[in-house]
């Protein structure tokens, strides 16, 4: 077994059917049509990730719940020997039913849940009711003994709340074992422009300051896929404050609904279509590699290389996180503006 695919997960988009449609969804921004993942590629993917080495997988939309063969699928996973599958869902769909037939799988199915803010921001973004019936359905899972991590896309309109959110999360949502920030990025074709909400430099660095206090008042913050944020720290000196992944990195690969492997949900690069072998042909490629290994171009003539490179970020900011047209790695002008 490959010890570091070990620690990596193989992530799947089983459906791109969901009950929602988030503007700032770059799932929905990239789906060719409206169906599940062919049950024949779930299957063998699955079983050639197992075979590389992965013990993690993922699940994704969509709203994986909408799925008719998700159990079939968490049952084959379990099967094959996966020791984590972790679902990421909306919530809206946590009724009495599915979470009790997620507790038999006995701790080896963990949830990360979506919630946008408090009640009028998500709701706003998520429909009339949304808020409360996915609070009811992480209620409904968290009762079961299913790990549950929630997940909060921040962008201007949530930004100054993220205190306020964090306390009430964790009074109102008892056993909840993280909240996992993510920030808010533009994608190609996306459904509907955020440009106006994306942070600013200035917003960034603010935003690290304040999860680095909630942090250090003992709250189970933390960055999702965001190495910049790991230099911001550094130079703030947010020494306690968890450390974030670089959203490209080795071995981590994502499987679309209709085939295609990308490094992580919201790229738009792909590897070509899963066909058995294609995984590991992928990892080896020069293509990939060039992707996720420490960038030669652009980075070693920035000023600020060695400090990011200490920090694990071995590439520039996706340009997706400030506007797509920008020439400016948004990390250069985030450091500039710190130093």
């Amino acid at each position: 077994m490959n010890r570091l695919i070990n620690k990596e997960a193989l992530s799947l988009e089983i459906t791109t059917h969901c009950n929602l449609s988030c503007p700032h969804c770059f799932a929905l921004a990239n789906i060719t049509a409206l169906a599940d993942m062919n049950w024949n590629i779930a299957q063998a993917a699955m079983k050639e990730g197992y075979t590389l080495g992965y013990r993690n997988l993922h699940i994704t939309g969509g709203e994986p719940f909408l799925n008719k063969k998700l159990f079939a699928l968490l049952d084959k996973a379990c099967n094959l020997g996966y020791e984590k599958i972790i679902i990421n869902t909306n919530a809206t769909l946590l009724d009495t039913r599915n979470c009790s037939r997620l507790s038999e799988f006995q701790g080896r199915v963990d949830l990360t849940c979506s919630l946008n803010g408090n009640e009028k921001v998500h709701d706003q973004i998520r429909g009339k009711g949304s808020f409360l019936k996915a609070l009811k359905g992480i209620n409904k899972a968290l009762q079961k003994g299913i790990n549950v991590d929630i997940f909060t896309t921040v962008g201007k309109y949530n930004l100054e709340d993220i205190p306020s959110f964090v306390e009430y999360i964790m009074k109102s949502l008892s056993g909840i074992q993280g909240i996992f920030f993510i920030q808010l990025r533009r994608v190609e074709n996306e459904y509907f422009s955020f440009a106006d909400q994306l942070l600013s430099p200035k917003d960034v660095i603010n935003f690290v300051r304040v999860v680095g206090f909630l942090s250090l008042y003992g709250y189970p913050v933390h960055f999702l896929e965001n190495a910049l944020f790991n230099v911001i720290a550094k130079k703030l000196e947010l020494k306690w404050l968890p450390a974030s992944q670089a959203i490209f990195r080795p071995d981590r690969l994502f499987i679309l609904q209709d085939g295609r492997i990308t490094a992580n949900h919201s790229s738009r690069k792909t590897y070509g279509f899963y066909q058995p072998g294609s995984l590991q042909n992928i990892i080896n490629s020069q293509m990939y590699q060039e992707d996720i290994l420490a960038n030669t171009t652009l980075c070693p003539d920035c000023q600020f290389y060695q400090l990011c490179q200490s920090c694990g970020m071995l590439q520039p900011s996706c340009a997706e996180r400030n506007d797509l047209e920008c020439a400016s790695p948004f990390c250069q002008r985030v450091l500039r503006e710190l130093h």
